[in-house]
This record gives structure tokens, sequence and C-alpha cells, in this order.
């Protein structure tokens, strides 16, 4: 027979997991969980970019802490996402990456207690076959030109899509404790937060561009 305290046990966890089945059906997250539609939407994206991307940065000159953050956290969340490279790649991903930090709330006072934290990213993307491809046709073209037709070269899909070029900015709001150590460590936390979910959207970006075939 099932001791009294083993009863206890037992239905204490079938309430448990009533109410959190219940919680759940209106609406509730528990609060460190991760947002999983904005992933899932990503790896779907990602499966045509996946080990075919070569990730580089514009801005590897500059030496200020915030540039050489971004750009490492960038590249750590979108190696994590697309993989690296398997043999030969087939796109060039070039990325500006910059966080900006400001201040949106003020105790009385007048010690910052909020700030805006902004990940802008500007990027391009270069199919590197279709590049190769008009090279390839550009120097047989010089060397036979009577051989192909200008008309040909002009409606030629790998000598007509250019590089996809644009920008994206992502945006959090934290908390500014008055502590040094937490505040950087506020702040740290934001721009992990941060750079993974402007990674997803870039990505997302990236995919609808070339299921789009512009």
């Amino acid at each position: 027979m099932m001791s009294d305290f083993n009863i206890s046990k037992t239905a204490k966890k079938l309430i448990a997991a009533a109410s959190l089945i219940s919680l759940t059906a209106c609406g509730f997250t528990p609060l460190h969980a991760p947002s999983t539609q904005s992933n899932l939407q990503s790896n779907h994206a990602a499966q045509g970019l996946h080990g075919a991307v070569d990730i580089k940065f514009n801005n590897t000159h500059r030496t200020d802490q915030s540039a050489l953050r971004a750009q490492s956290l960038l590249r750590q969340a979108l190696i994590t996402r697309l993989g690296e490279p398997v043999g030969a790649p087939r796109y060039e991903l070039t990325l500006s990456p910059q966080f900006t930090r400001e201040s949106v709330g003020v105790t009385e006072d007048y010690i910052d207690s909020r700030y805006d934290l902004r990940l802008n990213i500007d990027f391009s993307l270069t199919d590197l076959r279709a590049k190769q491809d008009e090279n390839e046709t550009s120097s047989a073209n010089s060397s036979e030109p009577l051989n192909i037709p200008t008309a040909s070269l002009a409606t030629s899909p790998a000598a007509s899509r250019a590089p996809f070029a644009t920008s994206l900015q992502a945006i959090t709001t934290f908390a500014a404790p008055s502590n040094t150590y937490a505040l950087n460590a506020a702040q740290t936390l934001a721009e992990d937060n941060l750079t993974r979910e402007a990674s997803d959207r870039l990505i997302l970006r990236l995919s609808g561009y070339l299921k789009s075939g512009l």
C-alpha cells in the first residue's frame, strides 16, 4: 500500500503540473524561457545558407571595444546558426556592426536608471559563384567579342544580379544598476541577447532575398 507521504508527494506534483498547464493556456511565459518562434524561423531560413557563407567584417581596422565586441558576438551567433563554410563558400557576407548606448531614464538624483542599447549592422551578400561566372563570361567576351552576343550578356542572371546590400537595427532597453560591476554585467547580457535577435533577423532577411530571386 502506498504511504500517505507518497500520496501527498504525488498529489503535489499533479497540482503543480495542472497549474503550469493552466498558466500556459492563459499566455504565461516563464521569465527565463527562450523565445522559440524567431529561433525556429531563423533555423528554417538558414537551411539554404548552412555551410555556404564566408563571414567577413568591413570595420576590422577599428580598435574600440564596442566594435570589436560587436564583431565577436555577431560572428559567433552567425556561425552557430549557419555553420562554418564547407569547401568553397557559395556566398560572402560582409558586415559592419556597431553597438551604441543611450540613456533613456534618470533617477531623482539625475543618475542614469535605464539605457537603450542599439546594434546597427550594415551588411551585403555576394553570390561568389555568380560573380565567378560573370568574370569568366567577361573574360571570354573580351577575348572573342564576335562569338558572344552583347544582348545575351545583358540578360544573363549572373551578370545582372548585384550584391544584396542593406542594413538593420535591433534595440533593447535594460536597467542601469548604480554599481559599476552590476552595470557592466547588465550591459553584457543585453548585448548577448540583442546579437542573437539581430542574427535571427539578418538570416531571415537574407533568406527572403534569395527566395525572391531579385
